[in-house]
């Protein structure tokens, strides 16, 4: 009810402008650099060709018409979203008679984006109202590339969000492995981490220990004891401070396992460094 509200509120002044479009600077944000952004009521049969160097996504607010990539064509309507990738040479065009209403965004991206932008079509009337929060970035001037990047970066969310079960055993275990680098020093175990990933214990070991080599447990430990000798090298931790700044509640334990791991107890570790 609150985003059909918004809608109602929004739609009536978007139709008093033929074309509307923003003047981006290029700041170079990394995940999602805006280059264009605008919305347009389209003449009957207007019609526009090119190729981009930047990913290119159009939302249709109303109104139908076609869409060519590289020789497919789709008849799309409302709540339809057409996506050009760079590089594409594509051509899109209004209906005679109930010409199209679209917004569109333009960005660049360092990031592998090949999943999220696979299809060249979606339908997802949910995202309405994330295009036509982008209509009202101008009101932001100066700000308004870091208001936009962040609105593009929630309209992949939601595209990847439609499919959660394409996410392939490599993706879940960069997760793990991130997690782990960032809470190595936390209690963490191989059950927590399935039930977080939405996986079968013994499935999510079986994957992480195909894609890295080590069984998570063991790629743990080697994140705390490599971050320990890090600690007792180069910042002068005592054995204790560095056991405990690392998971460690036994620092007799901690020795044992750096023995075991770099040939040398913490101590002698510390003063051959």
């Amino acid at each position: 009810m609150v985003s059909q509200t918004r809608s109602n509120e929004r739609r009536e002044p978007l139709e008093n402008n033929m074309k509307d479009e923003i003047i981006i600077l290029d700041k170079g944000l990394y995940d999602a650099n805006p280059i264009v952004c605008g919305h347009q009521i389209c003449e009957p049969s207007y019609w526009y060709q090119s190729v981009r160097g930047y990913y290119l996504f159009h939302y249709i607010l109303s109104g139908k018409g076609t869409f060519e990539n590289q020789g497919r064509m789709y008849r799309l309507g409302e709540g339809d979203l057409f996506i050009i990738r760079p590089g594409e040479s594509t051509k899109y065009q209004a209906d005679a008679e109930d010409p199209w209403h679209y917004v569109w965004v333009g960005f660049s991206s360092v990031q592998d984006l090949s999943r999220a932008v696979e299809q060249d079509v979606l339908h997802v009337p949910e995202l309405r109202y994330v295009f036509e929060d982008l209509i009202r970035a101008r009101e932001l001037n100066e700000n308004c590339e870091y208001y936009i990047s962040a609105k593009v970066l929630e309209i992949l969310c939601q595209i990847d969000r439609r499919h959660p079960g394409e996410q392939n055993a490599p993706v879940y275990v960069k997760k793990a492995a991130s997690y782990i680098r960032a809470n190595y020093m936390k209690e963490i175990t191989v059950a927590e981490l399935s039930a977080m990933l939405n996986l079968e214990r013994s499935y999510f070991s079986a994957i992480f220990k195909k894609e890295m080599g080590v069984s998570p447990q063991t790629f743990l430990i080697d994140c705390r004891l490599n971050k320990a000798a890090e600690l007792l090298a180069l910042y002068h931790y005592k054995v204790e401070e560095a056991a405990y700044a690392c998971g460690y509640t036994d620092p007799a334990s901690f020795s044992k396992m750096f023995k075991k791991k770099f040939g040398v107890s913490p101590r002698k570790y510390t003063s051959t460094k």
